[in-house]
């Protein structure tokens, strides 16, 4: 997990005890599968849960290892709000490497630490419909 924006409280009138942050979310299956996922992440008592209201980017692809990384190759498959003018999906073929550094991740020039407070599943309800659609193809 990588958080790409600063964290978001409500005003406290609204009584949530909550905040949220944008954030981009790599896995790397024992399979070879990749996955990421741009999203909105919700924190609240000391949980995260990733925001279904918001938009999301995914991308798909598969890993191998390398002497000195982990190579990644992926392709833009899902986004809930397309930018002005549109993308094609499934985008082009993308690739970048991850090192692993101590218990993080650096890709795509940034620190990646553990999401302990994410369940798997949650990820998982995102990602699984979407590799779906493309084992289908």
């Amino acid at each position: 997990m990588h958080v790409d924006g600063p964290w978001e409280s409500p005003p406290p009138e609204v009584g949530l005890n909550e905040r949220t942050a944008p954030a981009t979310l790599i896995r790397f299956d024992a399979d070879g599968a990749f996955s990421m996922l741009h999203c909105y992440l919700i924190e609240q008592d000391k949980k995260l849960t990733i925001s279904n209201g918001d938009g999301q980017v995914i991308s798909l692809g598969l890993w191998a290892e390398s002497e000195s990384a982990i190579d990644a190759t992926f392709r833009l498959v899902h986004e809930t709000v397309q930018p002005v003018g549109g993308r094609k999906s499934p985008g082009p073929e993308e690739s970048a490497s991850a090192v692993i550094i101590g218990h993080s991740i650096r890709f795509r020039g940034a620190m990646y630490d553990e999401a302990k407070q994410l369940e798997m599943r949650n990820y998982e309800e995102f990602i699984g419909p979407e590799r779906a659609k493309l084992k289908a193809k």
